[in-house]
């Protein structure tokens, strides 16, 4: 099994109403650990959740906080906090990538790389 405890940069699409989409090269910094997940983007937002790895297949439940007063989200209608639920394939020890939905409302796809 890999060992996905680590730093990541996350970059991700939105695929339903965005506003905007983030520059790739503007990625969220994410530590994973044991379950665990902390981070921030350099939009404003601070990333809290839990994630399970079960085989090759990892979830996720993240909460996303304003840390920033001036800082917006990229979705329509959704404002902070955020809260994210995604899915996908672990099989790289440097990549993986997902897809999820935002407050159940707008679907994202995204890729992580390990720092």
């Amino acid at each position: 099994m890999l060992d996905i405890n680590g730093t990541w940069l996350a970059s991700y699409s939105a695929l339903t109403s965005p506003v905007g989409n983030p520059d790739p090269e503007e990625a969220a910094e994410l530590e994973l650990k044991d379950g665990r997940i902390l981070g921030q983007d350099p939009f404003g937002g601070m990333y809290e959740g839990e994630y399970t790895i079960e085989g090759e297949e990892w979830k996720a439940q993240i909460t996303v906080k304003q840390y920033d007063s001036i800082a917006i989200t990229v979705f329509e209608g959704v404002s902070f906090p955020l809260s994210i639920v995604a899915a996908g394939h672990y099989r790289s020890p440097n990549y993986f990538s997902g897809q999820g939905t935002v407050n159940g409302i707008h679907e994202i796809v995204f890729n992580c790389r390990r720092k």
